[in-house]
């Protein structure tokens, strides 16, 4: 309870039972050992409104704390709606930032790629005019077949290559 509400309702009760006191002195009331039944009605009477202004009071002060709950609910919300905001500007931040270290990646894979070209080449074509048979495979070369032999100088300028194949294709 706020201390303007404890100051009025403190005020009223004691005003009351004063008004109440005075009364009792001027009229010379007095109550005998008979008379208990009028005792507890004068009681009922004297305390009622005491009651019924207490039960006001916190009544009021009950909705009162209920609005400053209530603001301080709205102000939570806020509160969490700008962290939602901020998590979801982290987390587009992690996701570009991701997105920015796969591009890295990505580039340091083709530094770190073997760098493969040729430095020299020669060819040499020959014509062949007779049958003669290829000793290792079984092959037969038959008239007027060019021989192409062909000399390469490779240089890697990159990572190491391994698994390094030349393949033959003939058209």
């Amino acid at each position: 309870m706020n201390s303007k509400n404890l100051i009025i309702g403190i005020s009223i009760t004691v005003i009351w039972f004063l008004v109440i006191g005075l009364f009792c002195v001027q009229n010379n009331f007095v109550f005998t050992n008979r008379e208990l039944n009028s005792l507890g009605d004068f009681l009922a009477g004297i305390f009622a409104p005491v009651a019924f202004l207490w039960l006001i009071l916190g009544y009021l002060q009950q909705g009162k704390q209920l609005d400053q709950n209530t603001k301080a609910l709205e102000q939570q919300e806020k509160a969490l709606q700008l962290q939602i905001e901020v998590m979801k500007n982290g987390i587009e931040q992690q996701k570009q930032l991701v997105q920015t270290q796969k591009e890295q990646q990505l580039e340091q894979r083709k530094l770190l790629s073997p760098k493969i070209f040729i430095s020299d080449f020669h060819a040499r074509a020959a014509f062949g005019n007779d049958l003669s048979a290829d000793n290792s495979s079984g092959e037969y070369i038959y008239n007027n077949v060019i021989f192409i032999t062909i000399y390469l100088n490779l240089e890697n300028l990159g990572e190491e290559a391994y698994h390094f194949k030349i393949i033959e294709k003939i058209v």
